[in-house]
């Protein structure tokens, strides 16, 4: 419970630093979901490009790249001493639940 409290108040503040970073590349990416490890050491955030049109792999890249910088924000931010490890990663929960509406759709046709 108090990780995902945690992961909550983590999204708000990365998201906003993420948008402060001012990159073509990183500009519309959405902080869909960050899980803390249970020592607080770790933070892994999942993005998602909304509009598709971005090679995510790129983006991630270019956040892994920014993670000192946006580890500084989590710290001024949030006021603490130290700030988690930032992991980045490729949210592909909306796309498996895309992938199964489609497939549900298909076997719905398929009956009728």
């Amino acid at each position: 419970m108090k990780q995902n409290k945690l992961g909550v108040y983590l999204k708000g503040i990365i998201q906003e630093s993420i948008d402060e970073l001012d990159n073509k590349i990183t500009r519309g990416i959405l902080v869909q979901r960050v899980v803390c490890a249970n020592n607080k050491k770790d933070a892994t955030i999942y993005v998602y490009d909304e509009s598709g049109e971005k090679d995510i792999e790129e983006v991630v890249s270019t956040l892994r790249k920014s993670s000192k910088r946006l580890s500084y924000c989590v710290m001024i931010a949030s006021g603490w001493f130290k700030s988690p490890k930032l992991i980045f990663k490729l949210d592909q929960q909306r796309e498996n639940i895309e992938n199964m509406d489609r497939l549900f759709a298909q076997i719905n046709k398929n009956k009728a």
